[in-house]
């Protein structure tokens, strides 16, 4: 466990002058404590900040430890070593020190059914989430039948004193009978689920691709950074992310 601490503290706290390829600490990582079932596949949003602009993001790891039920997340970054970026962090122009964010998803597939600590590095030091993998009760991907997502947001950031905001849906139906019934809504503490279910209207159905576009109106949740995780077919999944202010 120190081995790790440091790996990241390093990172998280020095310059990378002399460093190609390095392990960065992120602002978050999130999941639904609730959702997924044992024949999802997980994912794990990583909430990231790059340095400068003289790091370009890397691959995001999520490593699995089934017996211990552990996820540990970790991102990868490259520091470009040529032009302005040939010094050090301390003495790059102004323009280049400035840090960017970014959104990266790290997928750890299949899990059997449990509970699972979800384990990462910020810069204040190491915080674990908890992830709860249900026993499926349908064969297929999708407990329920979803709509083919395309796009999923929120403002990026969203009035506290408001007491509730949109959330824009769009996507398409594959199917000429399939209408979106309902969508279903709930707050995981940091993670608002997003879920948009079908209905069939007739039991003779053609292949389509016929668009939709649906805002729904959403209680504000307290002050603090969220991710929207709208569920799509196939189980996938289309993730943002925004602030809810505290004015």
């Amino acid at each position: 466990m120190k081995t790790f601490r440091y790996a990241f503290a390093a990172v998280a706290f020095s310059s990378f002058a002399t460093m190609a390829h390095a392990e960065i600490a992120v602002r978050g990582a999130y999941a639904p404590t609730n959702g997924y079932d044992d024949n999802d596949s997980v994912m794990v949003i990583v909430d990231g900040v790059l340095p400068n602009r003289c790091y370009v993001q890397g691959k995001t790891k999520v490593l699995i430890d089934k017996n211990r039920r552990m996820l540990t997340v970790r991102q990868e970054a490259e520091r470009l070593k040529d032009g302005d970026c040939a010094v050090a962090d301390a003495d790059l122009p102004d323009a280049m020190k400035r840090s960017s964010s970014f959104m990266a998803e790290g997928l750890a597939g299949r899990l059997p059914n449990g509970e699972y600590s979800v384990r990462y590095q910020t810069p204040a030091g190491e915080t674990t989430r908890l992830l709860n993998v249900d026993r499926a009760t349908t064969t297929s991907t999708d407990s329920l039948s979803y709509a083919h997502m395309s796009n999923s947001f929120a403002p990026a950031k969203v009035s506290g004193s408001s007491r509730t905001f949109e959330i824009r849906l769009s996507g398409y139906l594959t199917s000429s009978c399939a209408r979106v019934e309902r969508v279903e809504v709930s707050v995981e503490k940091d993670v608002i689920v997003v879920l948009p279910i079908l209905a069939r209207e007739d039991a003779y159905c053609l292949p389509a691709e016929i668009p939709f576009y649906k805002i729904v109106h959403v209680k504000t949740p307290a002050p603090g950074r969220y991710l929207l995780h709208a569920r799509s077919v196939g189980g996938g999944a289309r993730n943002s992310f925004f602030d809810v202010t505290n004015d």
